[in-house]
């Protein structure tokens, strides 16, 4: 039985209200102590042993962050739309929530990126992503000039909107959406896509698992830029900056109940045509 969970609901949903009333009651029927969208400062005792997101997979991208802060799994409830990154639908809440309470859960890892950004004055900041990390132009005036490397050599130079550093997980969000592959989410890999670049060498890039990925921005750059960590957080770019990214060492625990295979999962969430599968 856990002792502590934490709980991320996107309130603003009437679907998550009612989700989070029930989550709450029958965590507090089995003795489960629980916080619901802890603050940074708040501590806890016992520790959370899990992060339950009531929501889309924005929200889930929110829990991502508090149980990569205390390294513990992280299991998304859908009460949103598409919720590729969910795993419960709320017609099973009940069961789901009991389960977890007692345990009867697998964990499985999501290979998350890791980035140092290195600036004009040798000033580095660290950040990390679990679907990608987007480097956008902030003016429709003019493109962004980027460079990029693999393993200290360079590869080419883009005018792009930007440029997309994306997990296997993310592959299926902004970089998907931008043209690039789909891969499974235990592949160590990562997934490199210009945005609306100019040029003829433009394609998506899937780098090895040991690759580093280096980003840089052009010294005459005079177009603001952007990093988006996941959406959700923001650092500023310079002319000159600097972004290398690779693989990250800790993981993403994701809880899981069942075994539903990834092929599964894209035929379901993009309702995809497999009718005449194996008829004969």
């Amino acid at each position: 039985m856990l002792k502590s969970v934490i709980l991320i609901p996107h309130v603003a949903r009437t679907a998550t209200r009612q989700a989070l009333e029930n989550a709450t009651r029958i965590l507090d029927e089995l003795g489960v102590s629980y916080s619901v969208d802890p603050t940074q400062e708040q501590s806890f005792s016992p520790a959370p042993e899990l992060v339950i997101s009531l929501g889309g997979d924005g929200t889930f991208l929110a829990a991502a962050e508090k149980a990569r802060e205390f390294d513990v799994p992280v299991i998304g409830f859908n009460t949103g739309h598409m919720g590729f990154l969910t795993e419960v639908g709320v017609t099973d809440f009940s069961q789901a929530i009991t389960q977890l309470a007692t345990g009867e859960f697998t964990t499985q890892a999501r290979y998350c990126v890791e980035l140092s950004v290195m600036r004009k004055d040798g000033q580095v900041s660290h950040h990390w992503a679990l679907n990608e990390a987007a480097i956008l132009r902030t003016s429709l005036q003019r493109p962004g000039n980027f460079t990029l490397g693999v393993n200290q050599h360079p590869v080419s130079q883009y005018a792009a909107d930007g440029m997309l550093i994306s997990t296997p997980t993310g592959s299926t969000a902004y970089a998907f959406s931008a043209g690039g592959p789909i891969m499974w989410p235990d592949v160590p890999a990562l997934l490199v896509v210009p945005l609306a670049a100019h040029g003829l060498f433009t394609r998506p890039l899937v780098l090895g698992p040991e690759s580093e990925v280096e980003v840089g921005l052009d010294p005459e750059q005079r177009t603001g830029i952007e990093m988006l960590l996941d959406s959700r957080r923001s650092v500023t770019l310079n002319a000159s900056d600097q972004v290398s990214a690779k693989l990250a060492c800790q993981p993403l625990k994701v809880a899981t109940l069942s075994e539903v295979d990834f092929s599964s999962r894209l035929v379901s969430k993009f309702q995809l045509p497999v009718e005449g599968w194996r008829k004969n």
